[in-house]
């Protein structure tokens, strides 16, 4: 019985001593994000239960503006994970971008924190996009934040599809 048990004991040692797991703070569907209509895309664009794309085809740029949340991030190193599939890679044919934008509250002057692309990977089928924000974390006491996710394509036979955003963190 002993024996048993120190081996219960060793498991669940070596069980909890893997790599750190990262924590998801924020997520949203491509879906659930707002068309900015001043850029008059609100008819080329179509979206499914999760998912923003072109409808049909139809060429040009969807921008979407996804309200950040406030949460508590403190003691994680924030990063950002894009969903997406950009059906020409590295090729700047076609592209998801987002930024991460703040503004501080009171104030009308938003600023870019962070920016990442699809551009920036070769992969062409459904991919997911890590990247670290720099060490900077949200500060909601005083700013507010948004990502701003840019889709562009220049044929209609380019596949580019907005999937979800999700801000994760690995502890410090």
């Amino acid at each position: 019985m002993k024996h048993l048990r120190t081996i219960a004991v060793v498991a669940s040692i070596l069980a909890s001593s893997g790599a750190a797991q990262a924590a998801t703070f924020w997520s949203v569907p491509a879906s659930a994000c707002v068309p900015v209509v001043d850029r008059g895309n609100i008819p080329i664009h179509k979206a499914n239960a999760a998912s923003v794309q072109f409808s049909g085809a139809n060429i040009g740029t969807i921008v979407l503006n996804c309200p950040i949340q406030p949460y508590d991030g403190s003691g994680y190193n924030p990063r950002l994970r894009l969903t997406y599939q950009d059906s020409t890679g590295t090729n700047a044919g076609a592209a998801i971008t987002v930024q991460i934008r703040k503004m501080t509250i009171g104030t009308v002057d938003p600023a870019v924190l962070f920016s990442a692309s699809s551009d920036s990977v070769a992969i062409t089928g459904p991919n997911s996009l890590t990247t670290d924000f720099l060490g900077a974390p949200l500060d909601f006491e005083t700013n507010t934040y948004w990502a701003r996710v840019v889709l562009t394509r220049t044929s209609s036979t380019q596949t580019v599809v907005f999937h979800a955003l999700t801000i994760e963190g690995l502890p410090f």
